[in-house]
This record gives structure tokens, C-alpha cells and sequence, in this order.
């Protein structure tokens, strides 16, 4: 509880400890539980969420060999291959083929911010599915870009990976 310190209340023990775990465990997850203006500590808090996300692209990748030699993470066929003329859509995640069956998977590796309040709900929810009209890409809109530039343009994504296509295989998943 607040203890009493002539007229001022300061926090106890318990408080001081609960807070410590709640903006410790906020800060190692890459998020302050609120938005402050204190740019050193955004700049470190950011470098966290930065490499969780990283991360999660690595493990990815991880899993997806043991299954296929046909995996790339973080390739932005806009930038990689400027001659193409293709379509800036971000980078892909993680791409996996398995040429037996042709299938090509366009795996989205996501960490968003947890929401602490029902504005926090709303703000992600805005994020995923995009709201305010201000012209960003929100992440369904990226999904479905890179959706139809692998419908598009499958076939050279394949060659310019230099990775098989199996010729007997005509049915496709996307």
C-alpha cells in the first residue's frame, strides 16, 4: 500500500516491486506500456523490439529447412533484382519451396505491440487491418501485395533464385 511520509504518500515495497516487474517485463518484450517522450530510452527499447523480430524471422527460417533446402529470409525482389522492373512490395519473410509438389510458401513474420488498454485493442487492430486513411501500408494490405506479385510473377521468382521447377508438377498452392 502508499505509506504516509508527513503529507506526502509514497509507494511501498509491493507497489514499487509490481511496477518494477510491469515495465521490465514491457521493456525486455520491445515496448513501453506508454508512449513518453524520452528518446534515449525509445532508441534502446526499440533496438529490443528490433532483434525480436529479427528473431523471429531466424527461427523461422529454422524450422522451414528442416524440411526444404529452398529457403530464403528477407528477400526484396524490388531491390535485389532492380533490371526485373518488379513491383516495391517489402521484403518477403521467409520464402520455402518444395519443387516435388511446386508448391512456394510467402511466410509473414509479425511481433506487434501487445495491447495494455482498449485504445492499445483499437490502435492494433488499426495496424493490422489499417483505418485512419493516412495512405499507410498496413499489414493486410502488404500481405495481399505480395500475394499477387508471387501470382504475377512466380515463375521468375523461381529462376532468379536459381531454385527447380518441377516440370510434372502442374497443380500449384499458394
Amino acid at each position: 500500500p502508499l505509506v504516509p511520509d508527513g503529507e506526502l504518500l509514497r509507494w511501498g515495497a509491493e507497489q514499487a516491486s509490481r511496477a518494477l516487474h510491469i515495465w521490465t517485463g514491457s521493456v525486455v518484450d520491445g515496448y513501453l506500456r506508454a508512449e513518453l517522450s524520452w528518446p534515449h530510452v525509445g532508441s534502446v527499447v526499440g533496438q529490443i523490439k528490433e532483434y525480436i523480430e529479427e528473431q523471429v524471422e531466424v527461427r523461422t527460417e529454422e524450422i522451414f529447412r528442416r524440411f526444404t533446402p529452398y529457403v530464403m529470409r528477407g528477400v526484396n525482389f524490388f531491390r535485389r533484382f532492380p533490371r526485373e522492373g518488379f513491383a516495391d512490395v517489402g521484403d518477403f519473410d521467409v520464402l520455402a519451396y518444395w519443387p516435388a509438389t511446386n508448391t512456394l510458401v510467402a511466410v509473414e513474420c509479425k511481433y506487434n505491440k501487445p495491447p495494455f488498454s482498449v485504445k492499445d485493442s483499437r490502435r492494433l487492430r488499426d495496424e493490422v487491418f489499417g483505418r485512419d486513411g493516412k495512405g499507410r501500408k498496413y499489414q493486410f494490405l502488404q500481405i495481399a501485395l505480395r500475394r499477387n506479385f508471387v501470382k504475377e510473377n512466380r515463375a521468375r521468382m523461381l529462376e532468379l533464385l536459381n531454385w527447380p521447377r518441377d516440370a510434372v508438377a502442374e497443380n500449384r498452392r499458394e
